[in-house]
């Protein structure tokens, strides 16, 4: 819509009307976009936030594991049995005896 209303000076306001509502849609424009960039930023940096958390979570599970994989290892060689040579009777042995019956020696015993 062009008024041609004249101004005190003679100059006509509808180039200058115009020109405002121009810049007003440029602002409302230039509001949304910044809007919307302002969303985009706050998603992203909740996603950081959680991604720096699940990392955090998985360096400490990681040395949490390798904690628990050497006490494993330490109480399955704690748990295996020891093989040491028995003191015999008389002299050198030819064998060697174990402290625990080996399953062949306890089948060729009860034969």
């Amino acid at each position: 819509m062009i008024l041609h209303l004249p101004r005190p000076h003679g100059r006509h306001r509808a180039p200058t009307l115009a020109e405002h509502h121009d810049l007003q849609a440029r602002l409302a424009a230039s509001e949304k976009k910044n809007d919307d960039i302002a969303v985009d930023y706050c998603c992203l940096k909740q996603r950081y936030e959680a991604t720096v958390a699940e990392i955090r979570r998985l360096q400490q599970q990681r040395i949490n594991d390798a904690i628990e994989k050497a006490r494993l290892r330490r109480e399955l060689a704690n748990a295996q049995p020891r093989i040491t040579a028995a003191a015999t009777h008389g002299g050198d042995a030819s064998h060697v005896q174990l402290p625990y019956p080996v399953p062949v020696q306890a089948t060729q015993e009860a034969a």
